[in-house]
């Protein structure tokens, strides 16, 4: 198992509070086949958490929208993997041929693009950890 793989697979036990399983990860089918339409190998980190945690609702649209392999896009030179909730900023990778590479944020208003100054495993650990905080997944849980 690779490190970005524990990585992800750890964000289950660590912001749910519950094993991670095999479910919890799309099938390797959908990850190749946004690969050949991008006609590219996707960076190492973002393979893992598709795989690992990709089926995971409450990781990757409870709040900010991390896009499914089918609905990975090239723009202004940048993969999109994560719109904002309402779509005021999105993320990309730049640099693919990266395991895990830096991640950048786009305003949508003056599309302008800034680094995160972290890796993709990075941001998402740091987003995740700001959820956590606000208590995202505790009020889920008590609506039910």
């Amino acid at each position: 198992m690779s490190k970005y793989s524990k990585a992800c697979q750890g964000f289950v036990v660590r912001y749910l509070d519950r094993p991670w399983t095999a479910a919890d990860g799309l099938p390797e089918k959908d990850i190749k086949k946004a690969e050949a339409r991008l006609r590219l190998t996707l960076p190492s980190a973002l393979r893992s958490f598709y795989l690992s945690v990709g089926a995971v609702a409450d990781l990757c649209s409870i709040h900010n929208v991390i896009f499914p392999p089918k609905d990975l896009v090239f723009e202004d030179g940048h993969l999109m993997f994560m719109d904002e909730n309402q779509s005021v900023v999105s993320w990309g990778l730049k640099d693919l041929k990266k395991a895990d590479p830096e991640a950048w944020q786009r305003n949508n208003s003056y599309e302008k693009w800034y680094s995160e100054q972290k890796t993709f495993i990075e941001l998402l650990t740091s987003m995740f950890d700001w959820y956590k905080e606000l208590g995202v997944w505790r009020f889920k849980k008590q609506d039910g």
